[in-house]
């Protein structure tokens, strides 16, 4: 690809039209900042208080970026819920010495484990994914915490420009990977959660059909602003994917407010300093994200929303733009390579006729998620704890089981 350097010279400008959109755009984005910064100040905080909250142990929960920021802070409390955090992280020495931190501070319950996971690296992404499928039976949460934000312009290894991938087309892959272990985790009773950390930096943001990465004119505030819609968009549309389908798994999108974390670094010391003073801490930035992970009431709203203070809150307008939708997806299948690897009818359990597992198929051109019926029931999931992995090659994972328990097989993940 060249150098970092020859790839941010390469950034395009769109011309005249592309550099007055761009500073447009990055005038809306800091409005719509600074309006809802101003609106928070003097909106009550609603706080998610843990020690009310259910202890969930043996609930395992996958996080992408959890290492410092908002992201701690929802570890430390997913911890002292007695639940299993999967840490998907750059940096594993740091994911470590912050555990160590919590446990120096007397949170003693719930488990860890740290994996590597580049999420500017489609193939890191695969492999974390790969590794999660491989250890775990269920995935009762996935939290899509990671993000980035200002970022000079730069092309991934995958030819992707960074705040995309990182933003939104990792994490596509990502739950799409492990749809199969959320869907094994959720009941009636209790739906599996994707959570998609987004921001209100989607309000301005406008997507062009015809342009979804931005490859004919860029600036790095229109394209976070871009990269949280898109979020928000696939939130959507995943969500009613899997509620058309049957799916015990809902998937929702969260800002949690105008922070003071990592995510400003690329600003000057004085600019910082002003968001320390303004902005909320990361434990109440934590606090939304946990509420629309494990409160109860999120339980029966259907999924697809979008919550700000604990609250559903409006979105953009193109989230629910179904031209829109079905652009997004098809855009973000063909960039992340995820197409579907059955084809043919749906596999069944070799102990339980009739009963299809979860397939991706096509759907009018665009690979859409269906299966005849697919909510597990309680005896189910019983006899799926009962489970160990067997994985013949990256992409297809295939369910042994250890005892007479009837089982359904889990279809090929082809992500290649």
């Amino acid at each position: 690809m060249g150098s970092e350097a020859e790839a941010r010279a390469k950034a395009p400008t769109g011309g005249i039209g592309g550099v007055l959109r761009k500073c447009w755009y990055t005038f809306t984005v800091l409005m719509n900042a600074t309006f809802w910064n101003m609106y928070e100040l003097f909106t009550p905080h609603k706080k998610f208080d843990v020690k009310k909250a259910t202890r969930r142990p043996g609930d395992n929960v996958v996080i992408t970026g959890a290492a410092r920021g908002i992201g701690k802070e929802v570890v430390k409390k997913l911890l002292m819920l007695d639940m299993h955090v999967i840490i998907g992280v750059r940096n594993e020495t740091v994911a470590k010495t912050m555990v160590d931190e919590f446990r120096k501070a007397r949170i003693t319950t719930g488990t860890v484990d740290i994996m590597p996971l580049d999420l500017k690296s489609f193939e890191s992404v695969r492999e974390f994914a790969t590794q999660v499928l491989r250890k775990y039976t269920k995935i009762h949460i996935l939290i899509n915490n990671a993000g980035i934000y200002s970022q000079p312009y730069e092309k991934t290894e995958d030819g992707y420009e960074i705040t995309f991938q990182v933003n939104h087309l990792s994490h596509f892959l990502l739950t799409n990977m492990l749809l199969p272990k959320l869907t094994y985790a959720g009941t009636s009773e209790r739906a599996s959660r994707i959570v998609n950390v987004g921001s209100i930096a989607h309000y301005p943001g406008k997507i062009d059909v015809n342009d979804i990465w931005m490859e004919k004119a860029f600036g790095s505030n229109w394209s976070y602003a871009n990269s949280k819609l898109l979020q928000s968009i696939s939130s959507k549309d995943f969500n009613d994917r899997l509620v058309k389908e049957g799916y015990p798994v809902r998937s929702l999108a969260v800002h949690p407010g105008c922070i003071a974390s990592g995510l400003y670094d690329t600003y000057p010391k004085f600019v910082q300093a002003y968001f320390w003073l303004l902005f909320k801490n990361c434990e109440q930035g934590a606090d939304g994200i946990l509420y629309v992970a494990l409160s109860p009431d999120v339980e029966n709203d259907g999924g697809g929303k979008y919550f700000q203070n604990c609250s559903t809150f409006f979105q953009n307008s193109q989230v629910n733009n179904t031209e829109v939708q079905k652009a997004v997806w098809e855009a973000s299948c063909k960039a992340t390579g995820w197409k579907d690897s059955m084809n043919s009818k749906p596999k069944t359990s070799p102990n339980r006729k009739n009963t299809p597992a979860i397939v991706i198929t096509k759907d009018s051109g665009a690979e859409s998620i269906s299966s005849a019926k697919s909510k597990v029931n309680k005896d189910d999931l019983e006899r799926e704890s009962e489970i160990e992995e067997e994985t013949t090659s990256p992409n297809e994972v295939k369910v042994t089981a250890k005892s007479q328990g009837e089982i359904d097989a889990i279809p090929s993940v082809d992500s290649t």
